[in-house]
């Protein structure tokens, strides 16, 4: 059976981007300024509800349906009495907890590169230390087995995510080698 792989991480910008990076621009713009116009409170809440959000997206991503009202319930430490429902909340502060945790090492480390091996790995690890035990294993490509993720490490294992087959383990680190170097922001 031959399966598609991805071979390279091309494009690593959408080529085309005129008025999209123009748009782009602007929002970030117009963020920033309205961020200076919030008071402290205010931009603390919507950090928090952001917070949720990214949550939620993530977890969409990857196929699970978790209710932005479920992470909100889990924020304040109230779990659903429904396994599925608490596993997914659980899911969803360690999201969080993570984002707090690269927010914090990026206002302490301001020259930090986020794309370096070093950081991807250790976000790897703190976010996978904090997983609830369902979502630290994954089948292999061929679905015979499986394999544990080592947290704070690349895989060692061909796998498959629902219908999307992942670059072979051998290859993961000269992907993210490029991946560091594409987007080194000492280049930018």
């Amino acid at each position: 059976m031959s399966i598609d792989r991805p071979s390279a991480m091309e494009p690593l910008f959408p080529g085309n981007t005129g008025l999209l990076k123009d748009l782009a621009f602007d929002l970030a713009q117009r963020a920033s300024c309205l961020g200076a116009k919030l008071h402290p409170v205010t931009y603390k809440a919507i950090a928090e509800l952001l917070r949720i959000t990214n949550s939620y997206y993530s977890n969409l991503i990857e196929g699970y349906g978790t209710r932005p009202i479920d992470i909100e319930r889990a924020m304040r430490k109230s779990f659903s009495k429904n396994t599925k429902t608490r596993t997914l909340q659980e899911l969803s502060l360690a999201h969080i907890d993570v984002q707090r945790l690269v927010e914090a090492r990026l206002e302490a480390e301001p020259q930090l590169m986020p794309a370096n091996r070093e950081f991807l790995l250790w976000l790897h690890r703190e976010l996978y230390q904090r997983l609830p035990e369902e979502f630290l294993t994954v089948k292999t490509e061929s679905g015979d087995r499986t394999v544990r993720v080592e947290s704070g490490s690349w895989r060692a294992d061909d796998v498959a995510v629902g219908a999307h087959v992942a670059p072979t383990h051998t290859s993961v680190p000269e992907f993210m080698k490029r991946f560091e170097t594409f987007y080194d922001l000492a280049k930018f």
